[in-house]
């Protein structure tokens, strides 16, 4: 809590993310460091969105575990996140998360498009990582169907199947 200052100054300047409110901050320290908010509510620097995170968790650098005036991170992850949007601020919020430099992954997003009071669509069980094995690889379900979503490195090719009904596109 001493330290919620730097942290979401780092959070906000890394990823662009503003940390509106939380419920608490636990220190961790295995299997690896991180500090994990519980229940944040936060806001994409640009967006008027509002992201529902139950488990934000952070693993700082190495050398950052004690010295938070320069404080770093080695990757951000949101667990059991949900949001509504507007179907124009899809775009946007994709792009926003595609386009992230730090490494960063989401599991569980629960995206709902809402145009006035109607509801549209709802996405479901979204999975995302900008690193690693899953790089670039949005999972999810839209429909109650399963799909997949391979973005290529450049953002420009987008090969999308929906699980176990042969609809495949590029």
């Amino acid at each position: 809590e001493k330290r919620k200052v730097a942290i979401k100054s780092h959070i906000l300047n890394s990823y662009n993310l503003n940390l509106d409110e939380y419920e608490k901050i636990h220190y961790r320290i295995f299997p690896l460091p991180n500090l994990e908010i519980k229940r944040a509510t936060i806001k994409v620097k640009s967006s008027s969105s509002r992201l529902n995170v139950k488990n934000l968790i952070i693993y700082p650098k190495f050398f950052s575990i004690y010295n938070y005036d320069n404080f770093e991170t080695s990757k951000l992850i949101l667990k059991d996140n949900s949001v509504i949007l507007q179907p124009s601020d899809l775009k946007f919020f994709i792009n926003f998360f595609l386009n992230q430099k730090n490494k960063f992954l989401i599991k569980n997003l629960k995206i709902s498009l809402k145009e006035k009071d109607n509801f549209i669509a709802k996405l479901e069980n979204i999975n995302f990582s900008n690193y690693g094995y899953n790089h670039n690889l949005i999972k999810g379900k839209i429909f109650g169907k399963k799909f997949s979503a391979k973005i290529s490195d450049n953002l420009k090719i987008i090969d999308f199947k929906l699980l176990k009904s042969g609809f495949k596109t590029e």
